[in-house]
């Protein structure tokens, strides 16, 4: 997370989904629909039995790593989805039941927006911890 020096890149939301969000997706659909196609900054692969995803850590944030110092993610929003969530990533092929889904199953709302707390590395494997508001 880096601030561009081209307006105001380090202000826009970062968006974060969990492999418990894409697995209760793919039970909706009955198939493996893929994270792709919801165009996701940051996956975070949590463990069974750690919540039900994203959407029970709003107002929380996000820690990355271990470090003194580490980058922070403050969490804002979900994220209502569009009719872009239909199209494949690696196909281009269509499937409105998806959206269908979304719609009917999630209110709509996969995903979340994320501020930058606290700029920083992030690395793929990095250990992620959730801060709540007490």
């Amino acid at each position: 997370m880096l601030q561009s020096g081209r307006g105001l890149f380090d202000r826009m939301p970062v968006s974060v989904i969990s492999t418990a969000t894409g697995a209760a997706l793919d039970r909706s659909c009955g198939y493996e629909i893929g994270l792709g196609r919801f165009r996701q900054n940051i996956v975070l692969d949590i463990a069974p039995g750690l919540g039900t995803g994203e959407a029970d850590w709003l107002d929380g944030t996000l820690l990355f790593g271990t470090g003194k110092t580490p980058p922070r993610l403050r969490i804002n929003a979900r994220i209502e989805r569009c009719v872009m969530i239909t199209i494949d990533p690696e196909s281009a092929a269509r499937d409105a039941s998806i959206m269908r889904r979304v719609a009917q199953e999630h209110d709509n709302l996969v995903g979340v927006h994320c501020a930058v707390e606290a700029q920083g590395r992030i690395a793929v494997g990095d250990r992620v911890r959730l801060r709540r508001l007490v």
